[in-house]
């Protein structure tokens, strides 16, 4: 009989088994190591502040083992029922409760009630504060981006912030935004990871984006995009800008309405500069580059003809 294949993107039974397998052998371990620590107390003479400290250290391997096991299988199975959008915003908030829940384990197996904690809350509130500033500062920021949504994982984004500057270039002595640009790979507890355009992954700080200019490229149909350029004085203005105002026109990704515009911006005693300005519907770096060829290869040609004969 022929073997039969399992049918591409369900996951195979096993998979699942193994996943319990693990979980089930981790409780084991956790429970006899608990217990082991109870049965020598009485002939090693342990205080029972040492047993309490020991069932914490317990409790949060345990915790931080069965998140993992969580997060990474069991967690996975909704991800193609929910997408990865969806399921972005549902692992951050399983991670977010499984930490939790882990913080909570622990303090209750230190013998910290919730009690306890209420009256203390003004002393431990005051201790977060100074020592947790940062890490629950990128955490309410990430339950920020992940119910305001300003991108979703898989969205292209370019982001602005003062606290990672970028030198803009001297040409063409115009103001350049100093973007970081990649696709969001995951959204997390206290970081965005994006895959830059270099094929870089760059993690960020939940707390950097949050108070940074956004721009989502993914979100974005049309957008407004400006080219300039020095031309020779040896060109003629009115010529060169019909042509290009030609190309623009003949150009696949260049928007008739608005207009395009073309205007002579500078002058000096050898050039002059040109500024394109139109509406793409396109990759800019694409519909930018597609554009220059075409005028670097009027100008080559305008060159050629002006140049004088042998």
């Amino acid at each position: 009989m022929p073997e039969k294949r399992p049918q591409p993107g369900v996951s195979p039974e096993p998979k699942r088994s193994r996943t319990w397998i693990y979980l089930l052998l981790v409780l084991a371990i956790g429970l006899g190591l608990a217990y082991a620590v109870d049965v020598a107390q009485l002939p090693l003479k342990i205080s029972p502040r040492w047993v309490e400290i020991a069932h914490g250290l317990v409790v949060l391997l345990l915790g931080i083992v069965i998140s993992n096991l969580v997060e990474r299988h069991l967690l996975q199975l909704g991800s193609r029922r929910l997408g990865p959008r969806r399921f972005a915003m549902a692992r951050f908030f399983a991670r977010l409760l499984l930490y939790v829940a882990v913080l909570l384990a622990v303090l209750a197996a230190f013998g910290v009630s919730i009690g306890s904690l209420a009256v203390g809350g003004a002393f431990l509130t005051v201790v977060l504060g100074l020592a947790g500033q940062t890490f629950f500062g990128n955490l309410i920021a990430g339950i920020g981006l992940i119910m305001w949504r300003p991108f979703e994982v898989g969205d292209t984004i370019s982001f602005v912030t003062w606290q990672f500057p970028i030198q803009p270039p001297t040409y063409p002595h115009e103001i350049v935004r100093p973007y970081y640009t990649g696709t969001v790979t995951d959204i997390n507890i206290m970081y965005t990871v994006l895959q830059a355009e270099d094929g870089l992954s760059m993690t960020v700080p939940n707390g950097i984006i949050i108070v940074s200019v956004v721009v989502n490229r993914t979100r974005t149909r049309h957008q407004r995009l400006r080219l300039r350029f020095d031309v020779a004085a040896s060109v003629s203005v009115d010529p060169l800008i019909a042509k290009i105002k030609e190309i623009l026109a003949k150009s696949e990704h260049v928007l008739e309405k608005p207009a395009v515009s073309v205007e002579v911006v500078d002058l000096a005693l050898t050039s002059y500069s040109v500024v394109l300005s139109f509406w793409s519907d396109g990759a800019e770096e694409t519909v930018k580059g597609q554009v220059l060829r075409q005028v670097w290869s009027h100008l080559q040609d305008t060159a050629a003809k002006s140049a004088p004969h042998a």
